[in-house]
């Protein structure tokens, strides 16, 4: 049998160690987006992500130990594991949804929300009252002050108010005032609009997904040579 049982540990290892740091390179921190699917808090979230991220290597490491090396045998090891590196590929890429679902349940992660530090207070919500119910009416704490009676005054009335015409002449040499026009004035100067980049995307093009997808595939090539190469399976002597 060529399962080599403890080679195949440390080659996984190695491999899973050397995609983590090319991804991390490549803005895709692994660690982080397990742990927090995980439901971990603070320095944790490396710890139970990187465990759980290793203990998946090993698994991919131990199936191509056991299938598919001896089905690529003939083939130089690092090539082998490329090949085989498309497997785990394509089952991230299509089952990464339920693999995190079912790291949630594990967890018991499922319906939990991260608590962000410094975090804006949410206004109250204010409560209508029914109709048929009396609404109460807020208190004022500002302490009420009995005010002196006042006497009182007379107050004038219209016709013992002055009366003043406007003046519809104008004097000789006065200038006229032109009436101030309220419609506002367009500006010259258009505003340019804002754009905002995303970090990993700089040059603002659609192909966000595509690059995701293609540097996702990079990190398992790198996985799958790494594991090919490191692996050493057990060789009988009678074997040629």
């Amino acid at each position: 049998m060529r399962f080599n049982f403890f080679s195949a540990i440390w080659a996984s290892i190695l491999a899973t160690i050397v995609m983590t740091i090319v991804m991390y390179f490549l803005d895709m921190n692994i660690m982080v987006a397990l742990g927090m699917t995980a439901g971990a808090e603070g320095p944790m979230i490396l710890i139970v992500g990187g465990f759980i991220h290793l203990c998946v290597g090993v698994i991919f490491g131990f199936i191509y130990a056991l299938i598919f090396e001896p089905l690529l045998k003939r083939l130089p090891g690092f090539l082998a594991g490329a090949i085989y590196s498309l497997l785990p590929f394509f089952v991230a890429l299509f089952f990464m949804a339920p693999f995190l679902q079912s790291i949630e349940k594990i967890f018991g992660a499922e319906g939990k929300k991260p608590v962000m530090k410094n975090a804006t207070p949410q206004p109250q919500e204010l409560k209508t009252p029914q109709p048929g119910t009396s609404a109460a009416k807020p208190q004022d704490e500002t302490p009420q002050v009995d005010m002196p009676a006042m006497p009182p005054q007379d107050v004038p009335t219209q016709s013992d108010m002055p009366i003043t015409k406007p003046q519809d002449t104008m004097q000789p040499g006065a200038p006229t005032a032109k009436p101030q026009d309220s419609t506002p004035q367009p500006s010259m100067q258009k505003a340019k609009p804002s754009v905002k980049l995303a970090p990993q995307n700089p040059n603002n093009s659609k192909k966000g997904g595509g690059m995701a997808i293609l540097w996702s595939l990079v990190g398992y090539l790198v996985y799958g040579i790494i594991l090919g190469w490191a692996y050493r399976p057990r060789i009988k002597k009678t074997e040629g």
